[in-house]
């Protein structure tokens, strides 16, 4: 199993016979990367302070493979599929999340998952909450209930999600390059919908002062036998982890064990209390090695 060398913080071979190992303050730490941002998944614009479910699926696959002791072993540095590579193969990071789907799986980079399948979806308004100290975090304006709706109304796409790219049948469309930006936009007013993946949404429900406040809408669920839509918008993807080619099979053998047992359930269902949503999660069985010899 390939330790990074960011762990390699140990007495062994040193000539300093004084040091009485206290020095915890200088101990280094592995790099995990995440891709900012995406409120309950990877919430946070400051990469050294993030939070979320996803956050927590990288912290406890990293125990399992024991590159690191606790969560706080790690450093969260912000990343993409494009740069990681180099950092993944010199050894200054050690694991890569954030809503990596299908498209991204270049060859620079050993794949573990996935993890999660994700369809396209539509976070709209519901009507304004009345009888709440909370009003001002809300602004209503249009609520979109159906395609007809959709028509008229201003949607906010999230980059790299299943919506993006796709024809959207909407009056006015702005890309976003990440879904804070799209909801600071939607709760402003400016936007009257986020199109992105079901498990963004249900992220940023989970996260909201007001959940009820919003629905979540599938795009599958708004198409009808008289109505086309872009494909893209009906089809399904997935999630997926970075790592190391050498680390690869031994962390697909950890996810696999972790969905095995219900942590990743357990880490994921954290919040249903806060939302009908129930994730698309992968069995055990399902997470493949077939990337690992990229």
């Amino acid at each position: 199993m390939l330790v990074s060398a960011a762990l390699a913080f140990t007495s062994c071979g040193t000539t300093d016979d004084t040091s009485d190992g206290s020095g915890d303050e200088n101990q280094q730490v592995t790099s995990v990367g995440v891709r900012l941002s995406a409120p309950g998944l990877v919430s946070g614009i400051d990469p050294a302070h993030v939070s979320g479910i996803e956050v927590d699926l990288a912290a406890t696959l990293a125990q399992r493979l024991e590159v690191i002791d606790r969560p706080d072993d790690i450093t969260w540095v912000r990343a993409d599929a494009s740069s990681a590579a180099e950092e993944l193969d010199d050894g200054e990071m050690e694991l890569l999340i954030g809503q990596f789907d299908q498209s991204e799986l270049s060859e620079d980079i050993a794949w573990v998952g996935p993890y999660a399948t994700v369809e396209a979806g539509l976070l709209v308004r519901n009507e304004s909450p009345e009888d709440t100290d909370e009003t001002d975090d809300y602004i209503a304006t249009e609520t979109v209930a159906s395609l007809a709706d959709v028509h008229t109304s201003s949607v906010c796409v999230v980059a790299g999600s299943l919506a993006d790219g796709a024809e959207l049948p909407a009056a006015d469309v702005t890309t976003q390059q990440t879904v804070t930006e799209c909801q600071t936009g939607m709760r402003s007013g400016r936007y009257d919908a986020i199109a992105a993946d079901d498990l963004q949404l249900a992220g940023v429900l989970a996260d909201a002062p007001l959940p009820t406040s919003y629905d979540l809408l599938l795009w599958s669920e708004l198409a009808d036998d008289d109505t086309d839509l872009d494909e893209q918008l009906l089809a399904s993807g997935e999630y997926w982890l970075g790592t190391t080619a050498e680390q690869c099979e031994s962390a697909s053998a950890a996810l696999a064990e972790l969905i095995e047992e219900g942590e990743v359930e357990e880490l994921f269902g954290q919040r249903d209390e806060t939302t009908i949503f129930q994730p698309q999660l992968i069995e055990a069985d399902e997470v493949t090695t077939k990337y690992c010899d990229e």
